[in-house]
């Protein structure tokens, strides 16, 4: 079987790294792909440079041009226009493995599934981790344990890149336009539908971190799409799989310490300090969720701890200091 795969990017001023995507994608041991490349109004030259490179490759390219709409359009225009069998989402300042494609065709071709994943390596400078472990070379996952496993965050991760799906998943789901957080808010929706996935532990995806992208960002109030996106995947979880309440109860109660910690690099005022007492009042009434569940990751019990213990104020301070550790090691 040598079916065609459509490779979704979306490309948003990134001309520093485009090349260097396309380049692995060139690069790749299977070769019956497209590539798109959905230019999603960018202003620093990766328009052109995608034209160019379109004319240039000898790949099969396709390049779209839109007004800035945000990364969930310019994946759903891709999704719209793709004529792949498969599609793969693939960010365009990541790196891919030679095998990427070839991998996860095998995977889904072997399986029967609708889906497959593969492991990627977290990059930051010259330090690498796996950034998820799957553990066996092959197996098929059932969707009720790939979600249970999402939303513990252990072995399998919420992110579109590092995936390949078949074309009719897409045909009622789409990525939600105008929020954040939406990786998150889909991929379960894909499993679900999917009903299972083949998942192998080969790490062919490489996402980097840079130093310019680690920054100190002022919260705004898009950043509370985390807690609403994770409200309706509960909601639906919670539906679909009932045995699974525990896992989505302490994954919304998550949702709300990782939303506090987002106000933590921004300047105090009245309405930071009110989100800030709503966020710590949710956590205080549902500490349980986390406390009370052993699957419960030991950073989120310890997050509900210092709250508990050393107030807000304390909190800010170990968590930052635990941030500047954390990039450092």
């Amino acid at each position: 079987m040598n079916e065609l795969i459509s490779v979704i990017i979306p490309v948003y001023n990134v001309k520093k790294f485009l090349q260097q995507i396309i380049n692995d994608l060139e690069n790749q041991n299977f070769d019956n792909f497209e590539v798109l490349l959905i230019d999603d109004g960018s202003t620093d030259g990766s328009g052109s440079l995608c034209e160019n490179i379109c004319k240039k490759s000898p790949l099969s390219i396709h390049v779209v041009h839109q007004k800035n709409q945000g990364l969930s359009s310019a994946r759903n225009t891709g999704i719209n226009l793709a004529v792949g069998k498969y599609f793969t989402f693939i960010d365009p300042d990541d790196r891919i493995a030679p095998n990427f494609l070839s991998y996860l065709i095998k995977l889904i071709e072997k399986s029967d599934c609708l889906m497959s994943a593969c492991s990627h390596l977290i990059v930051r400078g010259n330090r690498r981790s796996l950034g998820v472990d799957n553990a066996t070379n092959y197996e098929v996952v059932s969707a009720y344990r790939f979600i249970e496993g999402l939303l513990y965050h252990r072995r399998f991760d919420t992110s579109a890149w590092a995936k390949m799906f078949h074309r009719s998943l897409f045909e009622t789901i789409k990525f939600p336009e105008g929020k954040l957080y939406e990786d998150l808010a889909t991929i379960y929706k894909l499993v679900i539908k999917a009903q299972n996935v083949c998942v192998g532990n080969e790490a062919n995806y490489f996402y980097l971190i840079r130093d310019e992208s680690i920054t100190n960002t002022t919260f705004s109030d898009k950043q509370l799409d985390f807690i609403d996106v994770t409200q309706r995947m509960k909601t639906e979880v919670d539906r679909v799989f009932p045995t699974l309440s525990d896992a989505t109860a302490e994954r919304l109660t998550f949702s709300y310490i990782s939303t506090l910690t987002k106000t933590f690099n921004s300047v105090e005022n009245s309405e930071l300090n009110d989100v800030q007492r709503k966020l710590v009042a949710f956590i205080n009434k549902n500490k349980k969720s986390i406390l009370n569940n052993h699957m419960s990751m030991l950073r989120d019990r310890l997050s509900v701890y210092l709250l508990t213990f050393f107030g807000l104020f304390g909190f800010r301070l170990l968590w930052n200091l635990y941030e500047r550790v954390r990039r450092i090691l």
